[in-house]
C-alpha cells in the first residue's frame, strides 16, 4: 500500500507540469485501483477490443507474410480456433509456429535442405494450445 500511496503522490505532482503526458496500459483493468483512475490522474481510457474475426485474420497475414507457410495450413480455419485471442497471442501462435518448423528441420537426419522450411497446420496448432495452456495456469494463479 505504501508504493501505491508513493505512486499517486508522483502522479499528482506531474500534473503541474503542462507538457508532460502520463500513458498506462493493462489487460486486466479489472485490477486496477480506482484511484488511480480519479480525475487528474488518468483522466482518458481507451479501450482495444478484443479482435473480430476479421482482423484476427488480417493479424494471422502481417505475421505470417514473409514466412514460409505449408500449403495444409488455412488460415480462416486458425481464425476460427483463436476466437477470444488478441493480436499480441496470434503473433506469439505464428512466432511458435516458424520456431517449431526451425527446430525440427535442425533435428531432422540427413536433411540439410532449407526448402523443408515451412511451418505446417500442425505447428500453428500446437502452437495454439500451448498459449491456451498457460492461459489456463495463469488463471489459476
Amino acid at each position: 500500500e505504501r508504493v501505491a500511496s508513493q505512486f499517486f503522490s508522483e502522479l499528482d505532482n506531474l500534473s503541474d507540469l503542462a507538457h508532460v503526458i502520463t500513458l498506462a496500459a493493462t489487460n486486466r483493468m479489472e485490477l486496477i485501483d480506482p484511484t488511480l483512475l480519479r480525475a487528474g490522474r488518468l483522466d482518458f481510457h481507451i479501450e482495444f477490443p478484443v479482435p473480430n474475426w476479421k482482423e484476427r485474420l488480417e493479424i494471422f497475414k502481417v505475421h505470417t507474410l514473409d514466412k514460409p507457410i505449408s500449403s495444409d495450413v488455412d488460415f480462416k480455419e486458425l481464425v476460427n480456433e483463436t476466437d477470444g485471442m488478441v493480436g499480441s497471442q496470434i503473433a506469439l501462435i505464428c512466432r511458435r509456429a516458424t520456431m517449431t518448423a526451425i527446430t525440427e528441420l535442425i533435428h531432422a537426419k540427413g536433411e540439410d535442405d532449407s526448402k523443408n522450411l515451412l511451418s505446417t497446420r500442425a505447428h500453428f496448432v500446437t502452437a495454439i494450445e500451448k498459449i491456451r495452456e498457460s492461459e489456463k495456469k495463469a488463471a489459476v494463479c
